[in-house]
């Protein structure tokens, strides 16, 4: 056996010289950018041998100089020659090799060894039945550590995975807080996306992921083949997502306390057309329309019949002159935003209006909180785990907002020898505070620039049509609407060893959920009522 991979490696050195040979005949030697050849960096043709932690010679090993594309491959025996800066770096990379940096520092000859970049095969990772060592593993699963994880404030953990883990498509439908992602694995079995999510499990017991505190997870693992999740039948058939949550240690009690804070902005504002151009260009159509007055003088974003405290900024400056005096309409004008125009539709009388942009309202630019503390520790005989987490999220569209707290403890006592009792206690109260961003951003980009957002005495206007095309700010003042949960989940476990790696493991888990849809609308216009 050992003579056949001897007489194998020299095969595979010599089909590694004919392949270097064969791609267009690369000359041996590279030479540095004349931007290189200055007086102070003199250039020098550096020579040497390339080989591995067995001193055995590397065939087709890349030496390039560092900040340059080109470079020369080694030859048979793992000797190059190239063309270097006196105190430039050259690259050595090689496959199954750690990429090597040495400084030339004026020297002419330069020896290198590359070591392995095995892969670790050491890794535990968690399977269907339990633990196994990931050099005995044949299926599909991919490990991703808590540190590997994107650490960012979030409400489900799924999202932190994005990029992670091949073959899982992590997919949002919107960016409220509080959403959960649509998550697939290798595709999924249905033509519904829906209904592709993979089954997920915390610590043994199948369980939702919503809401769980990122903080507390050790790891995840995602078993992607039917092989993996055989022991879960039918109901495993588009994956497995297994969560570890962290575990005390042996040693002394230890503290950790984090805190998170970001900022959410809308980078760019949509374009809209501001209210001289929406007049300008509704009021001379109008005129044209087979009724005119009906546009013109009615209850429409270019009308003009309109009083103070009006659902539309828009007059004839003279008849608010009139009828509410000369200096109320200066202090308009001078400090309230207000405007004058030529009106198109009539000539020679002046147009009295105010622009107003929804995006002033609409938007906000959101402060977000994440706060975590833990305590941990152990000795021989028991470990434990405790922690708390809050998060704040309010999402860029006022009245969208996600408030979560979550508390969690896991402890561990071995009772004998080759009996261990393990408890898992988990609560999270959370409050979300939603909304219909779809229909939200239409109404609001639908309304003329000329509807009004306030009242004179501050409250919220409705809108344009009141039946129809409600303004966000209306909504967030009277109504008070909300989802509520209370989750509890239990777990008690007891791990009899009788014999050597024979593990008896009778487990009891209790879940309980509490939810509450609270909606609550104060009397205003809308309602008819009166206050």
């Amino acid at each position: 056996m050992l003579n056949q991979f001897c007489n194998f490696r020299k095969v595979y050195r010599y089909a590694t010289v004919l392949l270097a040979l064969g791609m267009a005949m690369q000359p041996a030697e590279s030479y540095a950018s004349p931007a290189d050849k200055t007086a102070t960096q003199a250039v020098i043709t550096v020579k040497g041998q390339v080989s591995d932690s067995s001193n055995e010679p590397l065939i087709g090993a890349t030496v390039r100089v560092k900040g340059h594309s080109d470079g020369v491959m080694t030859d048979i025996d793992g000797k190059f020659s190239i063309s270097a800066p006196a105190n430039g770096t050259i690259v050595v990379t090689y496959v199954g090799m750690t990429t090597r940096e040495i400084p030339v520092n004026g020297r002419q000859k330069i020896d290198i060894t590359l070591d392995n970049n095995a892969v670790n095969l050491d890794d535990v990772v968690v399977i269907g039945y339990g633990t196994q060592s990931r050099a005995t593993v044949t299926s599909a699963i991919t490990k991703v550590k808590a540190e590997d994880m994107a650490v960012m404030p979030s409400n489900n953990v799924m999202s932190m995975l994005q990029g992670k883990v091949p073959g899982m498509q992590v997919n949002f439908s919107s960016g409220r807080p509080g959403v959960s992602p649509a998550v697939t694995i290798r595709g999924g079995t249905t033509t519904t996306p829906g209904s592709d999510a993979p089954l997920y499990i915390i610590d043994g017991v199948i369980r939702t992921i919503t809401d769980l505190n990122y903080a507390d997870i050790e790891s995840v693992e995602v078993l992607k083949d039917a092989a993996s999740t055989a022991i879960y039948g039918a109901k495993a058939a588009n994956g497995i997502v297994m969560i570890t949550t962290k575990q005390g240690k042996k040693g002394a009690g230890r503290i950790s306390v984090s805190y998170g804070l970001s900022i959410d902005h809308q980078p760019k504002r949509i374009p809209i057309s501001d209210a001289r151009e929406y007049l300008s260009i509704t009021r001379e159509a109008a005129t044209r329309a087979y009724n005119p007055d009906k546009y013109l003088n009615g209850s429409f974003g270019m009308s003009t019949n309109n009083v103070i405290d009006s659902y539309v900024n828009c007059a004839f400056l003279d008849d608010w002159i009139t009828r509410y005096g000369q200096g109320y309409v200066e202090n308009l004008l001078t400090n309230r935003g207000w405007e004058t125009m030529e009106d198109p539709a009539t000539p020679g009388k002046m147009l009295l209006f105010k622009n107003e942009d929804f995006q002033d309202n609409l938007m906000r630019n959101p402060i977000n909180h994440d706060f975590n503390i833990n305590f941990s520790g152990g000795n021989d005989r028991g470990t434990y785990y405790m922690s708390l987490g809050y998060l704040k999220q309010d999402g860029i569209v006022i009245g969208n907002d996600y408030d979560r707290w979550s508390f969690t403890a896991n402890g561990s006592y071995k009772v004998m020898d080759n009996v261990t009792v393990r408890s898992s206690v988990n609560y999270i109260s959370r409050k979300f505070v939603g909304l219909n961003e779809n229909n939200v951003m239409a109404r609001a980009s639908l309304m003329p620039p000329t509807t009004r957002q306030y009242y004179e005495d501050g409250r919220p206007a409705p809108g344009e049509n009141t039946a129809s095309f409600r303004t966000r700010l209306h909504e967030v003042y009277y109504q008070s609407k909300y989802n509520a949960v209370d989750r509890a989940n239990l777990m008690a476990q007891l791990d009899w060893e009788p014999i050597a790696d024979l593990h008896i493991r009778p487990q009891f888990s209790f879940r309980l959920d509490n939810t509450k849809n609270h909606q609550f609308e104060r009397a205003n216009e809308i309602t008819h009522c009166q206050e």
